[in-house]
């Protein structure tokens, strides 16, 4: 090991300000992770998680644990900031995904989801030393490894392949070559939960495989970094190892494994903190947004509305209506393509309480396809620019609603006004509605 001095991360922007600017740590010199640890560790399988975990506690020192009420679990650890602890702590991440994957490192397997219909295999594992199960989904995808990697990395693209994922943001690069970020993600809350976020590290590895085309491995985890402090509307959860594995099966197909194994924290169910449906609708859309089979976009084949479009890397930045490159779009429910808000105003509305868009060339093709005499009342797509004038009943609707939210936050004197409000505008309302029946009872009276 080669004698080096560590550099400061940080630097005061000015004389009379105390507050730390953040380098890039590429501008900073700093020693490689082969100063800590030999080639033969690098190399080394997982065989003792108990020894590599302990190896690492005594690389990265005492420091406490990410969240110290959770110290029965297996040992997290909050990484200096330092590049090399942080490559350190992703190295050691990818062995645990792998082993976890495979369950060389103990975790006991139980399918609990096989799909004919669209071949993802669902499971559920217990690893030992935790309460909460772990998660893994493996299913096929008919597009090149590389180029979905690639896309696993984009910030845009996870955002349309996770729907769960609001926001995402590379706080700091660590290392370039290994691709080693800090990554700061906000997920969007599930009812009756609320939001949870993470601050993870996450690097990428190509293991070599039995053939030419290499395995390659995106693996996160938790950790605690200066530039990402907690947030009060988000629960900081914890992601004791998370990521993706792709193997090559064919130079446009790859077999795709994911596993996540976190612990959310908070007062979630059960029910939110295990949703593991969500690993099978993400592989779900990778095959709907990602098919290079037969230069199609979605695993249902193409739209005929989308058939004018033969690039397939420009539908995933541009719109494909207008061919305008957008920085926040959305996926067609028909087509499965990239388009602008200006060009999906029309939605569908899901039993799900969810709201679908759908791109202008797919609704005037629905329309032609329904005919010109069907009504457009009976037709679930809602144009975006429709805004129908609110009733009275709808109105004391919302106001009811509103004072049983608020009765036990306001003091008595204004619960006592509202609700003598909305009386009197309840009383409005049904002297109005009695005046119309009359005025019908009159006008069918006259008639007969």
């Amino acid at each position: 090991m080669r004698d080096m001095q560590p550099t400061a991360v940080f630097e005061p922007t000015s004389s009379d300000s105390a507050l730390p600017r953040l380098r890039r740590h590429s501008d900073v010199p700093r020693a490689s992770i082969h100063d800590y640890m030999s080639l033969s560790d690098l190399d080394e399988p997982m065989a003792e998680p108990a020894a590599r975990h302990s190896d690492l506690h005594a690389l990265l020192g005492s420091h406490p644990p990410l969240k110290p009420h959770h110290a029965a679990s297996m040992p997290c650890f909050t990484a200096a900031h330092v590049p090399a602890d942080l490559i350190a702590l992703a190295h050691t991440s990818m062995d645990e995904l792998l082993a976890r994957a495979s369950g060389a490192d103990g975790t006991i397997w139980h399918d609990v989801h096989t799909s004919s219909h669209d071949s993802i295999v669902l499971s559920k594992g217990h690893v030992p030393g935790f309460s909460h199960p772990c998660l893994k989904a493996v299913g096929r995808v008919d597009c090149a490894a590389p180029r979905l990697a690639a896309k696993l990395q984009d910030s845009r693209s996870l955002r349309a392949i996770d729907a769960t994922v609001r926001m995402v943001s590379v706080v700091d690069e660590v290392d370039v070559p290994t691709y080693t970020t800090v990554q700061y993600i906000q997920h969007e809350p599930h009812f009756p939960a609320r939001g949870r976020d993470y601050c993870v590290v996450t690097a990428v590895r190509h293991v070599a495989g039995d053939d030419d085309a290499p395995t390659i491995a995106i693996a996160s985890r938790s950790v605690d970094h200066h530039a990402v402090p907690p947030n009060p509307a988000y629960v900081r959860a914890e992601i004791h190892v998370s990521g993706y594995i792709l193997r090559p099966l064919t130079s446009s197909t790859c077999s795709v494994t994911l596993l996540r194994h976190m612990n959310v924290h908070g007062l979630a169910p059960a029910f939110v903190a295990n949703k593991a449906d969500q690993l099978v609708t993400m592989i779900g859309n990778m095959r709907g947004l990602y098919n290079d089979k037969n230069g199609s976009s979605a695993s249902r084949g193409p739209s005929p509305t989308a058939s004018g479009s033969t690039d397939d890397d420009a539908t995933d930045d541009a719109c494909v209506c207008c061919g305008k490159v957008v920085a926040t779009s959305h996926v067609c429910m028909v087509c499965h393509h990239v388009v602008c808000s200006e060009c999906s105003s029309h939605r569908v509305k899901s039993r799900e309480w969810k709201v679908h868009h759908m791109c202008d060339r797919c609704h005037a093709a629905t329309k032609d396809d329904d005919g010109d005499d069907a009504k457009e009342e009976d037709s679930p797509v809602e144009d975006k620019e429709d805004n129908r004038v609110a009733t009275d009943g709808m109105i004391l609707a919302y106001g009811a609603i509103v004072t049983s939210v608020i009765w036990a936050e306001l003091p008595i004197g204004s619960t006592i006004v509202l609700v003598v409000g909305l009386s009197l505008t309840m009383a409005l309302h049904l002297y109005k509605s009695s005046e119309s029946i009359q005025t019908n009872a009159k006008a069918c009276s006259v008639a007969l």
